[in-house]
């Protein structure tokens, strides 16, 4: 029993950093996708967006 506390701490230590990575990982990528989708719509007229989209 006395095994179960300090593995109990580390698994919720482990999970909060894994939660906190992953969302500063999701944050990175809405910074970069974002402004990357704002760049292309603005260097194509409107009627050649889906053509640049799917690709």
């Amino acid at each position: 029993m006395s095994a179960a506390v300090p593995l109990t701490v580390a698994g919720v230590f482990v999970s909060t950093l894994t939660a906190a990575l992953w969302a500063l990982i999701g944050a990175g990528m809405a910074m970069i996708v974002t402004p990357t989708g704002k760049v292309l719509r603005r260097s194509v007229d409107p009627a050649g967006i889906p053509e640049v989209v799917d690709s």
